[in-house]
């Protein structure tokens, strides 16, 4: 139970590693992004319930491999973000760093829930309008990620094979594969997706599919073994549960997304 351990008298910088993951995590910005500045929040509230201070110390990790095995050895209170959450009970569909997550770190509640899409080319055949639709095809995701959504319920695409999948190093190469006409789509996270297709200047080769993948949740981690970093996910989660109900949170998610949704509804409309 994370709300066993004892709460520290005095709160100042909270140590935070990170790997960019824009807008979820975007070191372009100073508050690190959305799920920087719902966490900076989250315990502030809770340091505010004990007349305390806190504010976050980011420690910006380009790989999230590195972080977790940084995060695993440092005996420090140090948390770590943004991670999606892993099916733990379907460790072959788990990439590498799902499996040491599972095995040696705890997660925090929902930091932020996504969507998880299919960006094809803007002239593929391809409509998702069903599971079966994607029989037969090329799909693309990194050699780390999980493909948990690829089998969930009675999909079994990447099981049973149903789907040829690629799996390059980066998110970057999977793009490119699309791009080429070497794979059908590629799997990220909506908002990620459409971020890294900005800075690509890619954004009008590119559609999301009619249908979502799934929808996944984001959180923050902390060792298994190191009670300081476990009180300071208590300390966020009781402190989310009270941005959610000020009200809070959904003010900041409007602030930090508006421009990306108002730049998704304008697509809509061509």
């Amino acid at each position: 139970d994370l709300h066993s351990f004892p709460t520290r008298r005095s709160s100042d910088l909270e140590p935070v590693l990170i790997s960019p993951r824009p807008p979820f995590a975007d070191q372009e910005q100073g508050n690190g992004g959305l799920l920087g500045e719902l966490a900076s929040a989250a315990l502030k509230l809770s340091a505010k319930e004990r007349g305390e201070t806190a504010s976050l110390d980011l420690k910006w990790i380009p790989e999230q491999a590195v972080q977790l095995d940084t995060l695993l050895k440092d005996t420090t209170p140090v948390i770590g973000m943004a991670w999606d959450h892993p099916e733990c009970d379907n460790p072959e569909d788990l990439g590498p760093n799902s499996v040491v997550l599972c095995d040696n770190a705890v997660m925090s509640d929902t930091l932020f829930q996504s969507v998880y899409a299919l960006f094809t080319r803007a002239d593929s055949d391809l409509k998702f309008k069903d599971d079966a639709s994607l029989d037969g095809r090329t799909l693309c995701l990194p050699q780390t990620a999980d493909i948990a959504d690829l089998n969930r319920d009675n999909r079994r695409w990447a099981s049973d094979k149903k789907v040829t999948l690629t799996r390059p190093a980066s998110v970057v190469d999977c793009i490119s594969m699309v791009e080429q006409g070497r794979a059908d789509g590629v799997l990220m996270h909506e908002l990620e997706g459409r971020i890294a297709l900005q800075r690509l200047g890619l954004t009008l080769l590119f559609r999301t599919a009619e249908r979502p993948i799934a929808v996944r949740s984001i959180h923050a981690i902390a060792a298994k073994n190191n009670p300081a970093a476990l009180e300071i996910i208590s300390r966020l989660n009781e402190g989310l549960t009270k941005l959610k109900q000020s009200g809070a949170y959904a003010e900041i998610v409007q602030k930090q997304l508006a421009p990306l949704w108002s730049e998704m509804r304008a697509e809509a409309r061509f």
